[in-house]
């Protein structure tokens, strides 16, 4: 592994907003001391962590071994699982093994709590579950079709499903989303038992870039979609309604129902009183008698937020979830 030391301009912007301190791939991005540390996040294709496939020379003989104990968690394809593409690359899992899940959120919980060769005892706030880069193979067995819901029209693997904006793209983009955000699902669950304070992702990217096609689907609260389209326009505003790229981009990401909604978790050395949002410095929360927090004057039209309940909640610790908002500056008064 290697650790890294990113720009100044970086450097400083990441301090501000709380995270000098990332992962990305295999590589550490690490600041020192006198910057403090603040969120990690390891991300990446990182399916490969917890099953390992492909006919790269370094990791032949891992992922031969992994195949011969455990066929039914590679991907069918043809009628015959697989632990390759065509060229030689990673494929997919077979994402609805249950026992699959139960590995990946074991190793979550293990590689969270160790870290990895020159990155040990990680402070990790999010986790990557990620599926390998594509173009590839992922499972055509009928459990995992079936994960697809009724809407889904795909039944076997097409080169073009990673490529969402081809003209040669039959199936339309997205197809396989709807699997992947169950699988997470399943893994958080689990991860959430042991550690509450963990958070995993994966990645709406390729053959899993739109929504899902149930929109009653939803994201555990530890769950997280990174967004990762590359055909998106630069030059135009993502709601522009002359840019055929960004209207695109802009629908996919109204349509998650997954996408809109995000924890948000704050914490504080000290007890608090009140807590005010500004400019217009409207109370939003207050502890009652009790010394629970609640909810005082509150806009929700204006301020779409939505609170845990109180019992989760101390005068140190606030957690909630904010749907399409936009920046929301607060002030914590101090309890005498």
């Amino acid at each position: 592994m290697t650790a890294v030391m990113p720009g100044p301009h970086y450097r400083d912007w990441a301090t501000r907003n709380g995270v000098n301190a990332l992962t990305t791939g295999d590589t550490c991005i690490l600041y020192p001391e006198h910057l403090g540390r603040g969120y990690e996040k390891q991300t990446g294709h990182t399916l490969a962590w917890f099953i390992q496939s492909g006919s790269e020379s370094s990791s032949i003989d891992k992922v031969k071994e992994s195949f011969d104990t455990h066929p039914d968690w590679y991907p069918l394809v043809g009628g015959e699982r697989t632990w390759k593409y065509r060229d030689g690359r990673r494929v997919q899992a077979c994402l609805s093994n249950q026992k699959l899940a139960d590995h990946v959120a074991r190793e979550v919980i293990r590689y969270s709590t160790e870290g990895y060769e020159n990155h040990e005892g990680p402070n990790w706030r999010l986790m990557s579950i990620g599926h390998n880069d594509e173009p590839t193979y992922w499972c055509e067995c009928d459990a995992c079709r079936a994960m697809d819901g009724p809407g889904s029209t795909w039944k076997s693997n097409d080169v073009y499903d990673a490529y969402p904006n081809d003209p040669k793209n039959k199936i339309g983009p997205g197809p396989l989303s709807q699997r992947y955000a169950t699988f997470a699902n399943r893994v958080a669950r689990q991860v959430a038992k042991q550690r509450p304070d963990q958070r995993i992702s994966f990645y709406a990217y390729g053959s899993t870039v739109a929504p899902p096609h149930d929109p009653e689907l939803k994201l555990e609260d530890n769950a997280v979609v990174e967004f990762a389209y590359s055909d998106h326009c630069l030059k135009h505003e993502i709601d522009d309604p002359t840019c055929p790229n960004n209207v695109r981009l802009k629908k996919w990401i109204e349509d998650a129902g997954y996408e809109r909604r995000m924890k948000v978790t704050v914490e504080l050395p000290f007890a608090f009183q009140r807590v005010m949002q500004y400019p217009s410095g409207l109370t939003i929360i207050e502890p009652d008698k009790n010394a629970d927090l609640t909810m005082d004057s509150f806009d929700h039209e204006r301020i779409p937020v939505q609170f845990t309940s109180a019992e989760s909640n101390s005068t140190r610790k606030l957690e909630f979830f904010m749907y399409e908002c936009d920046a929301v500056v607060w002030r914590f008064l101090p309890s005498e």
